[in-house]
């Protein structure tokens, strides 16, 4: 996999914050969640209706939301699907080739007191997108694709989970891994969850490497990011969706 870079919607929207140190009470950036959802035709307004019964602090993008088919989701989902283990199927992508209509969902900016109940909310909002219509969702600061089935079993499981069950479902549903970068794998989106990114550098095989980088992401997101040095994000610039302002923690066994 190479190097992704998200820009344009709202990209110029984050705002750089160098830190000292991951998740502190100083970092103050301007991260939203966008959600990038397909529809049937005549899909708009029932989504608009969708979205602002549900509140609490979503709103659609009438701008870029648009009746019609885009020729680039196809694309532009097949680049973001979770693939380890693979988190869609044929019917998402004839659904995704299907589609008529494209809206564009923004949360209210992020901060790390709010980040992961922000994220509980979105998944809920996705639930009931689907449960109103909805064909295909992609998170866009995550870089991360899902279909149907598993963004609604998320949201079953976060109904009843205890905060650790409630963070790994987020971190599942949010959380683009690996990604590869020269020969880094990496994570994208725990911006999403207020937490540091996580490269990886080693000997490890791609599944194993995996497994060590989820053990810790579900480590940094109670809190613990086990002395791991930390160090700005300069994979992206500032102004796209996967740049992460709390920086990235490095793993290296090399």
């Amino acid at each position: 996999m190479k190097r992704r870079r998200f820009t344009g919607l709202l990209g110029a929207g984050l705002i750089s914050a160098a830190m000292a140190k991951p998740s502190t009470s100083e970092v103050v950036p301007r991260v939203r969640l966008i959600l990038c959802v397909l529809g049937p035709a005549g899909w708009l307004p029932s989504a608009a209706r969708c979205v602002e019964a549900f509140g609490r602090g979503f709103h659609m993008d009438h701008e870029y939301s648009a009746e019609g088919f885009d020729s680039r989701m196809p694309e532009s989902f097949g680049v973001s699907w979770n693939r380890v283990p693979n988190t869609y199927t044929d019917s998402d992508l004839r659904a995704i080739g299907a589609h008529q209509s494209l809206v564009y969902v923004l949360s209210e900016d992020l901060r790390p007191i709010n980040s992961m109940a922000t994220a509980a909310a979105a998944v809920e909002l996705i639930d009931a997108l689907f449960a109103a219509g909805a064909l295909a969702c992609k998170c866009e600061t995550g870089g991360v694709a899902h279909g149907a089935k598993h963004w609604r079993s998320y949201a079953e499981r976060l109904r009843n989970a205890d905060d650790a069950e409630r963070a790994h479902t987020l971190y599942r549903a949010f959380v683009r891994r690996p990604l590869d970068d020269e020969g880094v794998l990496y994570t994208a989106g725990m911006h999403s969850l207020g937490f540091p990114d996580i490269d990886y550098l080693g000997p490890r095989d791609l599944l194993a490497a995996t497994a060590l980088i989820d053990t810790v992401g579900r480590s940094v997101l109670a809190g613990d990011t086990q002395g791991l040095p930390h160090s700005p994000c300069t994979r992206y610039p500032v102004d796209a969706f996967l740049y992460n302002p709390y920086g990235v923690l490095r793993i290296d066994e090399r």
